[in-house]
């Protein structure tokens, strides 16, 4: 990077390593007649006559008042090129905001502040005597209401927000002087918090009288956490306070453990799980390498991950200029199949956006970007996957239109943004479906209907409408829909009444559900369940569900960790679950079909392997022995390449984090390239490693034996056949991503998918023998099973529970962890239970998901939130970081659940994290010095603001798990904690500790051993180190 500066220290121009003369510019304005501004221009490759500029318009105390940006703006099928302006905040004579405005559009860039504000106020807010918000008026015109008073010795704070015209969500906390929530209540729902004299969680006591509670070392290292259903957790560190072991109460019982090892760098370089029973390694076992300091020139690899050895094979990565991942060959290894690698190549611009994605089987992918810098077209070949997309002065995609001629046309209200209406047209313009939402003052979808008719024999009119109670779970719901009656693609009608009921923890107590298909009952989807909670050991995980239409009971039973072992059902069926070390499901049987499933999971914990197999009882030699084969592994090689059970390849093809199409590719011979097969210490040992893995399945399902061997797809499945009559299809799904349509390439409906609330199948017709997997949510669904496979649990809707305890639960102590998206699935959704939100500077939230890029152009604020996102949690060193205060869960892999989400904004000030831990304000411009060791340890130099985001990452995450507000970093805070008398910032501490010092080792930064809290420490650290300890600075490389 170089970087030019004007004779006041202002940087003037940046050149990054792939732009030819710059890649950003600056000019600088001072008015003494109006509001100063600072442009910024964006050089853009595709591009390169038209930069894409930004204006910050200043006031007199150099507050940023009004942000301008080019974008392209779509309005009635013109693309626009003009200006979005961040809506006006006006504010009070104290500097509170106290009413925000819409961003707007100008057709034209001004350098001056526009003063008009848009015609919709975002919110109002009103403030008491001491700065806190009293009301909060949205732009509905929907008024909240905050009071305060003393109560039980500590604040009380009462949050009342109106749900419907006649109910209000009621929202309750109580801060202790060390502002500590020690008590909160929903809608009078209680749970209760204590704390130890340093602030650290020790018990959580829910509604039921059931207890969490933690241990801790002298260093401030969680040692232990007991949950009612998860069990009893231990951990131990090393001397650099790195994770070390874990014990869970399934390993407990064999007094087995987990070991990570890390070198002297703080670089993960190993994981080991318990041996099997022959003394075999464990398949599950990882073991990491790292590019050396010197690597023959290739500075772009320098010290980061080079291979990566896991269950699934082996994956090595090489790098851009910019620490982006450029080429991926991962060589997979699968049971009874000989080794297949595969190779994906990416290619990124300056501002880390994707413009080259070359698949294993040699497709390009070429993707390109408007004046606005918002992706806009995409194709491989000859083949157009998206032709146009347009996108309002929100940044909002408003219309996209496929490379098969079909369109999607999104509308939202002009107050909440909310979506109120979504159109879906097939290559000539005839609509397939045509959804109207309403929605409750809170948000919740109140009604959804389709107006569009019937199409090609497919789709036609349905609704839904539904009810919430007021924790804004679904009460009720029912809905209908009328398909073609002599249609030949299949089902003509459906409807459907289903009735929830719930109890403490909001633990589901009845579910009552009548659906009716083609004029006959659907038994499967048809029940009056009644669910029982009878296990001491798991309180929240249901023991039975008795049908009390026809008395049949369906029964349930856990392991120690509190996953489903168990699920037999009053006829005798049984599902069995065998679940590995790491409370991943290993292997399935289910007894109706004779059929079980193994699964081998890869490094980062993601499903690379499944296969099939079938059971049976023979009569041997006299002798009733249970045969069994497995094979027919399909490989989920990466989000973009599935190779199926006979050898078939599908790719997927991706806007951001939505798929919009697949394409059956034919063999994995061509997708193959064994030239580059790769090699390691642990490969030859992995056969031997799976051979026993499925051993242990052998032994716990029964089977007498179990042969690894493929067998011949079925006459009508045409993908493993590759006989499908069409190889393309295009995904058209709802609101929350389910896929409703799916169109071939020439743009006729091929497919239609309806819902019940929870995900199952409500109505399906289709044009060919090709089927979608991806269906509720855009998840995979598995048929053999009837689970959903949601990344880190499997979710099983016609129960409308997770099969296993939520690994978040520490973030919802007052919900049931086996609860799915907080019994709200209407709005809610569980990408794989993380999720970090980015905001703008004009207040547009921005999803980031792992190796998610943001164009800078647009914001580069989001750009540089992304990257920075990516470079912590991409680093396998940093990947199984851990806390002692949060139940040894991962710091980096923490981001969100459902709502509130963590977000992230941008701050001109020191970085901090909001006391809920549900905020995180960064200034990417902003890095720490680091002085001498003073005795602690410290490592002299800059600590850079990507570490600090990580830092105050971690304090959102203590505050998530244990309920206590996360400090300011803030050396001169006037508490004194208790760490060896050295009066330690305690709070700091234990992010310092656990996760800065990791990060920075990492990224070779300074590394910071305490942060002290008093003032005269303060002064000691900066007289002695004139050059800053603990001082902040503008990080300019």
């Amino acid at each position: 990077m170089t970087y030019t500066y004007d004779p006041k220290g202002r940087v003037l121009q940046i050149k990054g390593p792939k732009d030819p003369t710059y890649s950003l510019k600056f000019s600088y304005t001072l008015n003494t007649s109006s509001k100063s501004f600072a442009k910024t221009d964006h050089y853009d490759v595709q591009n390169p006559s038209n930069d894409l500029q930004t204006v910050t318009i200043v006031n007199g105390l150099g507050q940023p008042v009004q942000i301008k940006k080019d974008i392209i703006k779509y309005d009635n099928g013109t693309f626009d090129e003009g200006v979005s302006i961040s809506g006006i905040v006006t504010k009070d004579k104290f500097g509170r905001a106290i009413k925000q405005y819409h961003p707007k559009f100008a057709t034209s860039m001004s350098y001056d502040f526009d003063s008009s504000p848009s015609a919709t106020v975002t919110s109002e807010t009103t403030f008491d005597e001491v700065d806190r918000p009293l009301t909060v008026k949205d732009a509905d015109n929907t008024v909240s209401t905050i009071s305060y008073d003393i109560a039980d010795g500590a604040l009380h704070t009462v949050t009342t927000i109106p749900q419907n015209a006649s109910t209000n969500i009621v929202k309750e906390s109580y801060t202790d002087l060390d502002k500590q929530v020690v008590k909160q209540k929903d809608n009078g729902k209680t749970t209760t918090f204590e704390f130890d004299a340093v602030g650290q969680i020790l018990n959580v006591l829910d509604e039921d009288g059931n207890t969490t509670s933690s241990e801790y070392d002298l260093a401030g290292r969680r040692t232990q956490w007991i949950h009612p259903d998860a069990g009893t957790n231990t951990y131990t560190y090393d001397n650099l306070g790195q994770l070390m072991t874990m014990v869970t109460p399934n390993l407990a019982i064999n007094s087995d453990e987990i070991i990570y090892k890390s070198d002297a760098l703080g670089r993960i370089k190993s994981v080991t799980y318990p041996v099997y029973a022959n003394s075999t390694p464990n398949i599950n076992n990882v073991k990491y390498e790292y590019y050396p300091a010197t690597t023959g020139g290739i500075d772009n690899n320098r010290g980061r991950l080079m291979l990566e050895q896991d269950a699934t094979g082996l994956r090595k990565y090489e790098y851009g200029s910019q620490g982006e991942v450029v080429k991926d060959i991962r060589t997979i290894i699968a049971p009874g199949q000989d080794n297949k690698t595969y190779v994906h190549r990416f290619h990124y611009d300056t501002w880390n956006r994707i413009d080259t994605l070359i698949y294993p089987n040699k497709d390009t992918l070429l993707y390109k970007y408007d004046l606005g810098g918002n992706l806009n077209f995409m194709k491989a070949g000859i083949q157009v996957y998206i032709d146009s997309i347009g996108y309002d002065e929100f940044e909002q995609k408003v219309f996209c239109k496929y490379g098969n001629s079909t369109s999607q046309t999104y509308t939202y209200s002009t107050t909440l943004r909310r979506l109120s209406n979504l159109v879906s047209k097939d290559h000539s313009g005839t609509n397939m479906y045509n959804l109207s939402y309403t929605f409750d003052k809170i948000g919740n979808v109140d009604s959804i209907h389709n107006s569009a008719g019937i199409i090609n024999e497919m789709g036609g009119t349905y609704y839904h409408k539904y009810t919430y109670d007021n924790f804004n779970r679904i009460a009720t719901a029912h809905g209908s829909w009328t398909g073609d009656p002599s249609n030949t693609l299949g089902n003509k009608a459906s409807n459907y009444t289903l009735e929830m009921a719930y109890e403490n923890m909001h633990r589901i107590t009845t579910k009552q559900q009548e659906h009716i298909r083609d004029a006959s009952n659907v038994g499967e989807n048809t029940y009056d369940n009644l669910f029982k909670y009878e296990d001491v050991n798991h309180p929240n995980a249901v023991t039975s569900i008795e049908n009390q239409s026809n008395s049949e009971v369906e029964e349930f039973n856990y392991d120690a960790n509190g996953n489903v072992l168990l699920h037999e059902f009053d006829n005798g069926d049984t599902k069995n679950m065998l679940w590995d070390e790491a409370n991943m499901l290993k292997a399935i049987k289910i007894s109706n079909a004779g059929s079980f499933q193994h699964y081998i999971y890869d490094a980062n914990g993601e499903r690379t392997l499944k296969g099939l197999g079938q059971y049976g009882i023979m009569d041997l030699n006299g002798l009733s022995q249970t045969v069994s084969t497995i094979g027919n592994y399909s490989q989920y090689v990466s989000g973009y390449m599935v190779m199926g059970s006979h050898y078939m390849v599908t790719n997927h093809y991706y806007s951001g984090t939505e798929r919009i199409a697949c394409k059956l590719v034919g063999s994995v011979d061509s997708s193959v390239d064994n030239s580059l097969e790769l090699s390691g210490s642990e490969k030859a040992g992995l056969p031997d490693r799976q051979a026993e893995d499925l051993e242990l399945v052998r032994t716990e399902f029964g089977f007498d034996t179990l042969i690894i061997e493929d067998t011949d797809p079925e006459e009508d499945d045409c993908e493993g056949n590759n006989d499908c009559p069409n190889v393309l299809y295009f995904f058209h799904p709802d609101h929350i991503g389910s896929s409703t349509f799916l169109t071939d390439e020439a743009g006729n409906p091929y497919q239609f998918i309806l819902y019940l609330p929870f995900g199952e199948g409500m109505a399906e017709q289709k044009a060919g023998g090709y089927s979608t997997k991806y269906r509720f949510t855009g998840k995979e669904v598995d048929e053999e099973t009837g689970l959903y496979y949601f990344g880190a649990r499997y979710y099983d809707p016609r129960i409308s529970l997770w099969y296993g305890v939520d690994p978040m639960t520490e973030k919802y102590p007052e919900w049931s962890p086996f609860n799915y998206t907080l019994n709200n699935p209407i709005l809610y959704t569980d990408p794989d239970g993380r999720e970090v939100i980015v905001t703008d500077e004009e207040g547009t939230k921005h999803i980031w998901t792992p190796g998610a890029t943001y164009d800078a152009k647009k914001s580069a604020f989001v750009s540089k939130s992304f990257q920075a996102m990516n470079e912590l949690t991409s680093d396998p060193k940093l990947a199984t970081l851990k806390t002692p205060n949060a139940n040894g869960n991962v710091i980096l892999s923490f981001v969100g659940k459902d709502n509130p989400n963590v977000e992230i904004y941008n701050t001109d000030g020191i970085s901090g994290a909001s006391p809920e831990g549900t905020q995180i304000g960064w200034n990417p411009n902003l890095g720490i010095m680091v002085g001498g060791d003073l005795g602690n340890k410290n490592v002299k130099g800059e600590v850079s603001p990507t570490t600090l985001l990580g830092h105050e990452f971690g304090h959102a995450f203590l505050s998530r798990f244990d309920k206590k507000f996360a400090d300011k970093l803030d050396a001169m805070d006037d508490r004194i904690g208790v760490l060896g008398g050295q009066g330690v910032d305690k709070n700091e501490h234990n992010v310092v500790q656990p996760l800065e010092v990791k990060i920075a080792k990492s990224r070779g930064e300074g590394q910071r051993n305490v942060i002290r809290e008093t003032k005269s420490d303060k002064a000691s650290m900066l007289k002695k180190y004139p050059n800053g300890n603990g001082d902040y600075f503008t990080k300019r490389k």
